[in-house]
């Protein structure tokens, strides 16, 4: 088994409205919308490779956690082929506030 381990932006509203957003603008790009849940706003940090692993790291990233505040600069939209090719990658990156669009890789 293999855990991913992710940090929630505590409010979400306006990271769910940007997703909503941005989805107006492609709306192709729609799987994030076909999860169960549908969008989880989330920023992933790391795997471990089990459960024993889990249960070891996560309360200590919890016990020494301190809130973090960001203002993105940017939304990078994200893409990966079928395994084994399956690294993530950088399609095209849009700037906040001016929505200037720069393609990355393709």
């Amino acid at each position: 088994q293999s855990f991913t381990l992710w940090l929630a932006p505590e409010p979400k509203d306006a990271v769910c409205a940007l997703q909503e957003m941005l989805w107006q603008a492609v709306p192709d790009c729609d799987d994030t919308r076909k999860q169960r849940d549908g969008f989880t706003p989330h920023l992933s940090v790391g795997q471990v490779r089990s459960k024993q692993g889990l249960d070891t790291v996560l309360p200590l990233l919890q016990d020494n956690w301190d809130v973090l505040t960001i203002r993105p600069q940017k939304v990078d939209l994200i893409w990966r082929n079928e395994k084994p090719d399956d690294v993530f990658r950088v399609g095209y990156s849009i700037a906040l506030g001016t929505g200037e669009i720069q393609r990355v890789n393709m």
